[in-house]
């Protein structure tokens, strides 16, 4: 008589949190403390361990790259939640994140299993002009009034070395669109 085994198997998408360089994240983690004493959680980036705490007292340990960038919600950790806020994300932060909890000497993972960090750079000229919160490649809409003294230049010349602008659209295609020259 053949014996069959079924295992069963729950598939889920990791979550992806994405930021601009500069902006504060939250990374989440949490793990079921019913009946359950956590002796220290942790967190790891490609691998290698990034941040973590030990119980008592809580406080958040980070490794370098971390430094005065990373804290735990207030009194999180007394509801299982293991979640991290990292200050002033650099693009070096991006990467796939695990949480991890020991519990009776084991480590088990956090849920979600995995957190993917994606981190877009600002584009330095628009950063230089105090448009920071732009991102490389996002859409830039900019409307220009036209009034009687604008006749003599097109509506938005003063633009026209403001942005880098990128193939197909370029200033003077966006002029000869609104002046028909």
């Amino acid at each position: 008589m053949a014996r069959s085994h079924m295992t069963q198997l729950f598939v889920v998408p990791f979550p992806v949190v994405q930021a601009a360089e500069g902006q504060t994240v939250m990374l989440q983690c949490h793990y079921l403390t019913t009946n359950k004493k956590v002796e220290r959680a942790w967190w790891e980036k490609d691998g290698k361990r990034v941040f973590g705490t030990n119980f008592p007292p809580g406080e958040i340990k980070p490794e370098a790259g971390f430094k005065g960038r990373v804290s735990l919600p207030d009194k999180a950790l007394e509801r299982g939640d293991f979640s991290v806020i990292v200050q002033r994300v650099r693009s070096e932060d991006g990467g796939d994140y695990r949480c991890y909890v020991q519990v009776g000497g084991q480590k088990e993972r956090g849920t979600p299993a995995a957190t993917r960090l994606t981190v877009n750079e600002v584009n330095q000229r628009l950063r230089g002009l105090g448009w920071s919160h732009f991102l490389a490649g996002a859409w830039l809409s900019h409307t220009c009034a036209l009034s009687s003294s604008s006749f003599s230049s097109p509506p938005c010349a003063h633009l026209e070395n403001s942005f880098l602008w990128e193939t197909p659209w370029s200033y003077s295609r966006i002029k000869t669109a609104q002046t028909g020259s």
